[in-house]
């Protein structure tokens, strides 16, 4: 009787290793300098300094309306629905569209939960009552 090859499918499974580590080369070689090919005013006079940048997605090249936001603090429409927000309170949706408000953990136990892909973000500043605009780091999860 013949013995039966440990490794039936080695080829496919080195493969696949080789291929995952080529992408985790790649991804690691990223850095956050890039090349801007337009023109950076202050003012009526060019940019030449250090600048804090942010980028917006927008649905409009001009004038448009802000469709998104890139994970960091983000001015967010807040409502005091489920209470006051006090700065690091997590923040879900609110029954106003277009608004967030803070966000009620399940009790379990004496653990407690937020249910999973409900949390839009952590308040970084607060509101006592009513509706606002407050910052928030949004890290979507």
């Amino acid at each position: 009787m013949r013995p039966k090859p440990v490794y039936k499918n080695s080829l496919a499974i080195a493969a696949t290793v080789l291929a995952f580590l080529l992408a985790a080369t790649s991804a690691l070689a990223q850095t956050s300098n890039f090349t801007y090919q337009g023109r950076l005013t202050d003012g009526s006079t060019a940019a030449n300094g250090t600048y804090d940048l942010q980028f917006a997605l927008f649905d409009n090249t001009s004038g448009g309306t802000q469709i998104g936001s890139i994970i960091g603090i983000v001015p967010t429409k807040v409502s005091t629905e489920n209470g006051p927000i006090q700065v690091g309170d997590l923040l879900t949706t609110s029954s106003t569209p277009g608004y967030a408000m803070k966000a009620l953990p399940l009790r379990i136990g004496k653990a407690r939960v937020y249910r999973t892909g409900t949390i839009l973000g952590k308040a970084l500043e607060s509101l006592k009552e009513g509706n606002g605009l407050i910052k928030v780091l949004v890290t979507l999860r």
